[in-house]
């Protein structure tokens, strides 16, 4: 699969330059002309690579850097920033904002090229964002997750599953991008991480408070996208439940003295293992699921 690359340069002449040569080297490019079209594109597009230009109109591209970083959507793509600046001060600022290369202008084009097709070779080994879902892997969500913890930070984690005895083959694909649509609609990417854990399984990285308010609006969400209602009860077993998909979530904090990301996703799978037996959608958080076990 070629590799996308997001080029954004207020220069017309330059960036056009670039997105020639670019694609001669087998590159699909892209081209945005300020920040608030990149950030755009970038979110939409998920670019493989972006070459940013640091002095841009309005939104400068350190600024642009930064809201990339913090957005989970973009945060994993990598960054070559260009400027007509070569001071150590500059530097240092675009690094802070996590880009991973710098050329002053005017640069070599072989030299850019060369260091295009590196920082893809780093980011190709690391990469872990899920295409089908725009997620990161589980890696990303259990060292937030234990760094909370350590930190003493309240914390929650939702895990969720889509229903074991459906659906497979490309039915399942579109079941997890509904699944992925109604996580990003709900998701504050600033302050929540989400991942994709393979199979039917994702996670969400939240507050407990915050968890408490969202795992209703969730399931209403995914029904409301196949046709279906949910009223927002505990489902009890023996339920009839509507044919197709429904979502399994169990919510664990750091309330109850979970100590790792380990003990977390094991106290989930008691809590999934109950709910799979009950119909429809459910959702259980730890006080829900003792008193269902008495």
């Amino acid at each position: 699969m070629k590799e996308k690359v997001l080029i954004v340069e207020d220069d017309l002449s330059l960036s056009r330059m670039l997105q020639i040569n670019l694609e001669k080297e087998g590159y699909i490019v892209q081209v945005a002309k300020d920040g608030p079209r990149a950030l755009a594109v970038a979110s939409y597009e998920l670019p493989d690579l972006i070459i940013l230009d640091v002095g841009l109109p309005g939104l400068d591209g350190f600024a642009v850097a930064e809201a990339l970083k913090k957005d989970l959507r973009t945060r994993y793509i990598p960054i070559i920033m260009l400027t007509a600046y070569s001071g150590l001060k500059d530097k240092l600022t675009g690094f802070e904002k996590g880009v991973e290369d710098y050329i002053p202008k005017p640069f070599d084009l072989p030299e850019l090229l060369a260091r295009v097709k590196a920082v893809l070779k780093r980011a190709g080994r690391r990469k872990v964002i899920d295409e089908l879902t725009g997620f990161p892997g589980e890696n990303e969500i259990r060292e937030e997750f234990e760094k909370k913890i350590s930190e003493n930070q309240p914390t929650a984690l939702i895990f969720i599953e889509v229903k074991e005895d459906y659906p497979k083959g490309k039915e399942l694909q579109k079941v997890l991008k509904k699944v992925s649509e109604v996580l990003w609609s709900v998701l504050d990417p600033e302050r929540e991480i989400a991942s994709y854990l393979g199979g039917k399984k994702f996670a969400l990285l939240t507050t407990p408070i915050r968890a408490m308010q969202i795992c209703v609006p969730i399931i209403r969400k995914f029904e409301r996208l196949q046709g279906k209602s949910f009223e927002g009860k505990l489902r009890v077993v023996g339920e009839e439940s509507e044919e197709g998909a429904h979502l399994l979530l169990a919510v664990v904090t750091s309330e109850e003295l979970i100590k790792d990301y380990r003990g977390a996703k094991e106290r989930a799978e008691e809590m999934l293992e109950k709910a799979r037996s009950m119909a429809g959608s459910v959702w259980l958080d730890f006080k829900q699921f003792a008193r269902e076990i008495r």
